[in-house]
Parts: structure tokens; C-alpha cells; sequence
């Protein structure tokens, strides 16, 4: 019998072939590169996908799948992404005024954290914790990522979290989170209050990464609720829409090592 760390030693040397290749890739070719049993290959090759760490073409060729590609937004800290959050965040803070944040999907979980914010010059305003996890189904940050998901994926959230009663607020019932959802989906961006943090009200928009529009997290602002105000609304909105275009261009470039041009 295989070893288990043997095992999990292998599937990683696939997902990495898979990744390093640039293009799909056959069994044969799989185990050809990695000197494995082609059945052994075959064996590995359909656990990733069951798992969506890899998907299968017509032609029986796999490729990363979308599984591979969110815990990218992790590793993409590590290098021109990271600063590329921080020029983004400094521009959100100098030109609406109030606080930045990015907040990374976490798939594995299916929640969301906080990984980089900026705080504004107002003596007043909303810190986000980066140690703890939040929900995709409350405030803006995490509803901008839930709209562009999977709805079989969006309902085992919600069946796990809708009766759970934290930050202040409740779920509504599945249907109206669906319109809701839906109606985030169509604008590109949500808008949230006091759903997360009594008082708090936040502009979020959705981070891709890849040409598979694969979401990887959201970008925004948030204020206190008192300092909203209507007729900065939609130059904030349009703000963070530009931040998560900027962010996504940004994305593309340091998964693929290809140069795109960024907003300024």
C-alpha cells in the first residue's frame, strides 16, 4: 500500500507539473514527466479534479483548475501583488478620503480575512482584525466575493452559517440573499451597513485572478456610517471599481509573469 506522505508527495508534483506547464496536459504526458505508472497518474489526476485542484478538457487533457488558483491570492503577497495592493490602497485613502481594505477568499473554508488595510487621516474609523476569519454572507467585503460564486457553493455557506447571530445581524432567507447577491453581481460591486460592525459602512468590489475570472478576493473602502455621505457615494463606488480592475490586471501579471498595464 502507498504511503500517505508518499501519496500527498506525488499529487503535489502533479498540481505542480500542471502549473509549470503553460498548457493542458495528457496522462501519458503526466507520467512520462514524473516517471509515475500511467495508472498511478490517471489515479492522481482524478483526485484533483474531484477536488477542482484540476479540470479535464474534451480531449482528456487537465490543466490547474479553480481550486489551484484562489490560495494564488496568498502567495501572490509574496511578490508584485503585495505591492501592488499597497499602491492601490494608498491611492483608495488619498482620493476618497477614508479607509482602505483588501480581504483574501479564502476557499478552502469559504470565509474571508483581512490581509492589508490602510487607515485614513479621521480620528474615527474601522480597524479590521487580519487573525480572524469573517463571513462572505455579511458586509460588503465579503458579499462582493459570495456574488461571484457558485451558487452550490454560496448555499452550503449559508445552510452553515444561517443560524448563526454575529456581528449584530441575521441572514435573510435564502431568497432574498440570492436577489441580493444577484443584485451585486450585476453592478460589480456591494454596499454594505452596519451588517458586519454596527456603524460601519463599506464599498467593496471583487478581485480576480487569471482569465477564468477566478475570485481571488475584494478591495474597498469603509467609514463609519455617520460620515457617509450620498453625494460621495458614487465617486467612492467608482473608486474602488477602478481599485479592483487595477487589482485583478495586477493579479494576471504575477500569476502568469507576464506584464499588463495598471490604472494610475
Amino acid at each position: 500500500m502507498e504511503h500517505s506522505s508518499s501519496a500527498v508527495l506525488r499529487g503535489m508534483h502533479v498540481l505542480l507539473l500542471l502549473a509549470e506547464a503553460g498548457r493542458p496536459l495528457s496522462v501519458t504526458q503526466v507520467a512520462n514527466a514524473l516517471q509515475l505508472p500511467t495508472s498511478t497518474a490517471h489515479r492522481i489526476l482524478k483526485l484533483l479534479t474531484s477536488a477542482q485542484y484540476a479540470t479535464q478538457d474534451a480531449n482528456s487533457r487537465y490543466r490547474t483548475g479553480p481550486g489551484f488558483l484562489r490560495p494564488t491570492s496568498t502567495l501572490l503577497l509574496l511578490g508584485r501583488f503585495y505591492e501592488a495592493i499597497e499602491r492601490v490602497q494608498q491611492q483608495l485613502v488619498e482620493r476618497s478620503g477614508e479607509s482602505a481594505f483588501y480581504a483574501a477568499y479564502l476557499s478552502e473554508s469559504g470565509r474571508l480575512r483581512f490581509i492589508a488595510s490602510l487607515q485614513s487621516h479621521h480620528a474615527i474609523g474601522y480597524v479590521t482584525r487580519t487573525d480572524l476569519d469573517y463571513s462572505l454572507l455579511r458586509g460588503a467585503s465579503g458579499r462582493a466575493v459570495a456574488s461571484v460564486l457558485p451558487e452550490t457553493i454560496v448555499k452550503a455557506i449559508y445552510l452553515r452559517e444561517c443560524t448563526e447571530d454575529q456581528d449584530h445581524t441575521r441572514l435573510p432567507d435564502w431568497a432574498s440573499m440570492l436577489s441580493s447577491l444577484a443584485s451585486v453581481r450585476r453592478n460589480g460591486y456591494a454596499v454594505s451597513e452596519s451588517q458586519r460592525a454596527q456603524g460601519a459602512h463599506a464599498i467593496a468590489a471583487p478581485v480576480f485572478a487569471a482569465a477564468s475570472n477566478v475570485v481571488i478576493g475584494s478591495v474597498g473602502v469603509s467609514m463609519p456610517a455617520a460620515r457617509r455621505r450620498p453625494e460621495l457615494t458614487a465617486k467612492h463606488i467608482d473608486l474602488v471599481r477602478l481599485a479592483a480592475a487595477d487589482l485583478t490586471a495586477a493579479a494576471v501579471s504575477s500569476f502568469s509573469g507576464t506584464d499588463v498595464a495598471m490604472c494610475n
